[in-house]
Order: structure tokens, then sequence, then C-alpha cells
């Protein structure tokens, strides 16, 4: 603590240190020539902290903190509203360190940049992390997981997965939500769903404590990671469990009043709370998050895919035609607004299972009539080597482990699961629109620090776990003067259900999502595009899915198993086998039928 000590005295800015633990007020005082430095602790020196939970000392501040931000409140302020709560056990500490200047540091929310991936990151930074103290059976458990810890995981990562687990496991009082509960407002079904995960935990973590205790399995490296493994899973199935009901079943409302809910922040759904309230808000005024066309360096070769440069950062743009209107020569008013809401979209947090690359605003370039959406490129890309769409896999790489191809549709299937638990629509998954990004060859990436992540399905330079999502609604969204007639050019027709043959414009629904996927899905399992398999032009749409399933029930389970011929098949026949579903039904049925399926078969291949 000593050298923290050290930094935070000698940060330029102001310093708000908050503590919760034992002994909290130990710190000691000093000297800060620069701005100010405050302590909001749990308890004195000497004095044990109280355990977490919903009295808890970090709770209870929250809780006011939400409440009083808004108004603008001090630390000093703060720490006074803590002192008259009753349900605090013990009292409170703020110290003034520096003591430099009389006034207390206010408190107020962050501001979200306006072009965040443009933002200056800090030449340091100092890092707390939660800590199960207090807590004999999780650091037990940590401990022999930390003895022959998997591959890629750190200690950090073991006691994070440990620490969410014990958290999870105390949402539950006995075998009933606390009356206070959110969960009390969502349906009976989705009770029992978030019931049955958080026993499978309680079942994992207590296999998992039986064998810490037991001396024979000390450094048995194989069973230490079956069981972080079965951990990592379960706390993932309740997460999920209570998640999506969340999202799919509560009204504006009750969801404003969740994303501030600890059970939705334990189980990190806040920021997909976030995200789907954003959806939801229709009113909503997007940010103009369009950055100055004359900034941007990119090559004169008019490729869709583009890799530049905008002030010395590397960029990835995804470029696009657009139709103006004829008596202005702009782009249709609708049309800009269209793009303005599906760039904020896009640029609004999400986990990096969507498969979306971060997107930092838009360009316009007037010359050419075209709107450029501008993405942060990944970790250890290759900057020479144009993106690869899926499409172009087939032909490149003729013969692919079957390892590989089912990592790469288990990829697609989670980040569509993710898309439609927050209740949006991709509206154009097909291969054209998933792209790959080759990284840097071995020797180059191996020494970039700020690569942790190794590939898993490699192939060459491509790692096919890892596809990225393009293509989104925004190009075709293009309102009043522009293309809203039929589409008969079958290579698009091939990726749409069978009731929107040459009618693209109809009423998109999740399921027409899902049958593109099963068709992607078709291709990954064969290893070649839809239209290379079918004998002749299709005349009737549901020729092609007469054509598939026929197979999917004679050859592919001898090709590529029958679990993923099974996947294949749910995704096909999602809209029939979901009708007369609710939201939430619908998305449990994708999540058993295809999701689950094959991050099994993920495992077992």
């Amino acid at each position: 603590m000593g050298i923290t000590q050290q930094l935070l005295y000698a940060a330029l800015g102001d310093v708000l240190l908050v503590l919760d633990c034992c002994n909290a007020a130990l710190i000691k005082g000093g000297e800060k020539p620069q701005g100010k430095f405050e302590l909001l602790a749990a308890s004195a020196k000497g004095v044990k902290t109280p355990l977490p939970g919903r009295t808890s000392y970090t709770s209870l501040l929250i809780k006011k903190l939400r409440k009083h931000v808004d108004k603008g409140i001090t630390a000093r302020g703060l720490n006074h509203l803590l002192m008259t709560d009753s349900r605090i056990t013990e009292t409170p500490i703020h110290t003034d360190f520096a003591q430099n200047v009389p006034t207390s540091i206010t408190l107020q929310r962050l501001r979200v940049p306006q072009h965040q991936g443009f933002i200056p990151k800090p030449s340091s930074v100092v890092m707390f992390r939660a800590s199960l103290t207090g807590d004999p059976t999780g650091i037990q458990i940590a401990q022999w997981l930390k003895t022959c810890p998997p591959k890629n995981v750190t200690a950090v990562d073991i006691e994070a997965v440990v620490l969410k687990a014990r958290k999870l496991q105390g949402l539950v009082d006995e075998n009933a939500f606390p009356p206070t509960s959110m969960f009390r407002k969502l349906s009976p079904p989705a009770q029992q769903e978030i019931f049955r995960q958080l026993q499978g935990l309680n079942s994992v973590v207590s296999a998992s404590s039986s064998c810490a205790q037991n001396q024979t399995m000390v450094s048995n490296s194989e069973g230490i990671e079956a069981h972080h493994d079965q951990i990592q899973a379960q706390v993932s199935a309740v997460c999920t469990a209570i998640e999506t009901p969340i999202l799919l079943e509560m009204n504006p409302t009750d969801l404003k009043d969740a994303s501030n809910d600890e059970e939705v922040i334990i189980a990190e759904a806040a920021e997909a709370v976030c995200l789907r309230q954003y959806l939801l808000d229709t009113k909503a005024i997007p940010n103009n998050l369009e950055v100055p066309y004359s900034e941007l360096k990119v090559p004169e070769k008019k490729s869709r895919m583009r890799m530049g440069s905008i002030k010395d950062k590397t960029v990835l743009v995804e470029f696009f035609e657009y139709f103006p209107d004829p008596y202005s020569g702009e782009p249709y008013k609708e049309t800009v607004q269209q793009l303005q809401k599906m760039c904020n979209l896009l640029c609004q947090p999400k986990r990096t299972s969507f498969h979306i690359l971060p997107c930092v605003g838009y360009v316009h370039d007037r010359v050419s009539l075209n709107f450029g959406l501008v993405f942060e490129p990944p970790q250890g890309h290759d900057a020479a080597a144009p993106s690869i769409k899926m499409s172009d896999l087939y032909q490149r790489y003729r013969l692919v482990p079957l390892g590989h191809r089912v990592r790469l549709a288990s990829a697609l299937v989670v980040a569509l699961e993710n898309f439609h638990r927050v209740g949006w629509v991709h509206k154009a998954l097909r291969p054209d629109n998933i792209f790959f990004s080759p990284s840097q060859p071995a020797s180059a990436s191996a020494s970039d620090a700020n690569i942790s992540r190794e590939p898993v399905a490699l192939v060459e330079t491509i790692d096919l776990a890892l596809p990225y999502l393009f293509g989104f609604e925004y190009a075709r969204a293009e309102a009043a003067g522009t293309r809203l007639d039929e589409d008969h050019v079958l290579k698009n027709n091939l990726y749409r259900h069978p009731d929107r043959w040459s009618r693209p414009t109809e009423k998109y629904i999740k399921a027409h999502d899902v049958y593109a996927l099963g068709i992607m899905l078709y291709e990954i399992a064969l290893w070649k595009n839809i239209s290379s398999d079918l004998r002749r032009d299709p005349r009737i749409p549901r020729q092609v899915r007469d054509h598939i399933q026929e197979k999917c029930k004679e050859k592919l389970p001898h090709q590529v198993g029958q679990t993923f011929a099974d996947t294949i098949m749910a995704c096909l026949d999602f809209k029939q086998s979901t009708e007369g579903m609710n939201e939430y039904e619908m998305q449990r049925f994708f999540q058993v039928q295809v999701k689950e399926r094959l991050e099994k078969a993920v495992g077992k291949i």
C-alpha cells in the first residue's frame, strides 16, 4: 500500500479514496502539493467492517450517491449522510489529508466523451480488485484453483470468477428471493430458471469446496481445470438466466430501476440494460458523432472496408453509398437520422461477445456520396493485410478442421443471441457482412504487451473464433426516395426466410435473423457457399430450405455430427417452432436449442 499512497499523493488532480475493508482508516497522512486528497472509509483503525451484503458500507454508499449525485454532493456531505443512516453498524470515516483548501471534492456523473475512441489514455493506472477476505470457503476454492491454473488464466482471473460465484449465491435467501428482490417482478418461468441455475452453481461450488479440502486433489491439473471451467460456465449460465428476462420482460419504468439494482450489478447486466433502454427510447436525440472527412486518411482504392488513420490513430472504415436528394444533392434527412441512430447504437458500450468492433463515429464523403462508419481495429491486427469476408474464406482455405468450424459457428450464434437478448435485430445477416482481421506474424504479436488473447481457431493468420459483424441496417435504411423496391438477386435471397424472398422491406422479426444464421451454419458445416451446393437456381423459395433439411437428416450427421445438424434444423424451423411464444420464451428456445448445443460441441471437439 505504501507505493500506492506515494502515487496518490503525487497525482496531479484531486484524489478521492474509498475503502471498504477492515482497518480502512489505517492509511497515513502526507503532503499533496497539487489538488485535494480525501478518504471515505468504512471504519476506523482497529475496527472490522461489515460483511458484503445489502447493508454493507459499499452498498449503502452507492445508494446514497445515486440518490444525491444529480443534486451535487461533496465527499464530506456523503459521509454525513452515511453517519446518519441507522443501517450502518460502524461509524464511517472522512479524512482530508491535503488540507490545502477548505472545500471538499464534489462528486458528479461521468460524462461520456463525444469521440470515445480517440481519448488519450492515462500513462499509468492503479488497479484495485475485490477481495475474498471474510469468505473462508471462497478463499479455499481460489487457493486450490491457483495451484494449477488453466492456460492463460491468471490468479486475478481465478479470484474474480470465485468472488462472482459467491456473490451470485448470496442472491437467494434459503429457497426464496428476498421481498425486495427485483426477481419477484419476473414471470414464474423466469424465476424458476434463475433458481435452477443458482442451484446448479451451488452444486458446482460445493463440489469444488470438497475437492479443495481433499489433499489428494491438490496439484491435480486436470481436475482443477475442469472445476474452474465448471464454475465459470455456471456463473455465465446464472448471469444469462438473470439478464434475459430483465431485458425482455420488464417495462421501461422497471428497466430504469433495474440499471441501478444490486442484483443486476452483481450479474454484470447493467451494461446490457442500458443498451436495451437506448433501443427502446425512440425519442432519444443521438449525439453528433461525425468525424470531419478531412481528418481521415485512407487509400484511394474504392473498396468497402479500408484501413486508414485519424489523428495518427489506426482505424477501420466501412463505406457504403447513399442516394442523394435530387433537389439538394444532400442525403435525405431520414437517411442521416437513421445513420446517426445506428452510429450511436454501435458506440454504446457492449460486451465483446457481440463481436462488434468499437465504433468511434462516422465520416461523410460528399464527393463519392459515401458514408463511412469508423471502428477501432482489433488488437494485433495486421495493418498491411486487408480484412477478409467470410464468403471468401471457403475458396481461400479449402480444408479447415471441424473444431475450428464449430468455434466459428458458436461465435456467430453467441453474437446473435446477445443481439436478440437486448431486442436488436441485424437485418442483413449473411457472409458478406462477416469479416475477419488478419493478425500480425507470431514474432511481432508475441512482443506486443497489449495482446492477451491467444488465437484458438487459427488458420494461417485468421482466427476463425473472432468474426466481426458489419452491414447493419444503416446501409439499407434509406427511407424516402431510396431503394425500397423488390430485390430479386438470388445471392441476397438465399439468406432470407422464404416468406421474404424479393420482399426485403416487409416487417422484419428475429426469426428472420435466425433463419439467415441457419443458412450460414450450413455453409460452415460444408465449408462452401450455399449457391455452390444447390444443383440449380431454385425457382421456389422453400426449395432451399427443403434441400438443406434433407441433407441435415441424411448426410450432415455423418460429416459434422448430429449436434451440428440439429442446430441448423432448429434455426431453419425457428419461426414455426416459436409461433405463439412471447419474447422471453423465444429467447430461451434459441438459447437451449441453438446456443447451448453448440457451446457443448465446442468443449468436445
